[in-house]
């Protein structure tokens, strides 16, 4: 009888069992490496291994990064938001979902959006979500956040008792 364990570089991902098969079900970068199966003769257990095996995994596409433009946003001002993600050359041709997402609300289906004028409303955590069309594969962009100032205008004035002071006050 024989029984099976399988190595990734020398530390032990299966322990013994009747199957020679090592399933990994969501293949990711960090599954990448060599592999080996080892194989354990019962009863006398004499224990061979068999040829260690490179396992190259590729990404689909990077982890989404969320840019907003320009950093320091002021009421009234455009805004930009860029979700920027590369594909795998060999799945060039594939369509991605892809949504920008504020306060845990889908915002945009788009990778990027422009507002002309920002407001207080604006501002909030935003985060680029990029999925295969099966949704097997979702890679979500670390969170901005975005403040939008308000503007609070600034009126000079002149000082009743002598005019070389100047007073500054709200309008």
């Amino acid at each position: 009888m024989l029984e099976f364990y399988f190595n990734k570089e020398y530390i032990k991902v299966q322990d013994y069992g009747a199957s020679p098969t090592y399933q990994i079900t969501k293949a990711t970068i960090k599954d990448s490496g060599f592999y080996t199966c080892y194989y354990k003769y019962k009863p006398r257990d004499i224990v061979e291994h068999g040829s260690a095996w490179e396992i190259i995994v590729k990404e689909l596409f990077t982890t989404p990064v969320l840019r907003v433009e320009p950093v320091l946003i002021q009421q009234g001002e455009p805004m930009n938001v860029t979700c920027d993600y590369s594909i795998h050359p060999q799945k060039a041709q594939e369509t991605f979902l892809l949504s920008i997402i504020k306060n845990g609300q889908n915002y945009s289906g788009n990778s990027s959006f422009h507002i002309s004028s920002a407001q207080l409303s604006d501002s909030g955590e935003y985060q680029c979500v990029v999925s295969d069309t099966s949704r097997t594969v979702t890679k979500v962009s670390k969170s901005v956040h975005v403040l939008v100032e308000d503007v609070l205008g600034l009126e000079m004035q002149e000082c009743p008792w002598t005019s070389q002071i100047p007073i500054f006050g709200w309008n």
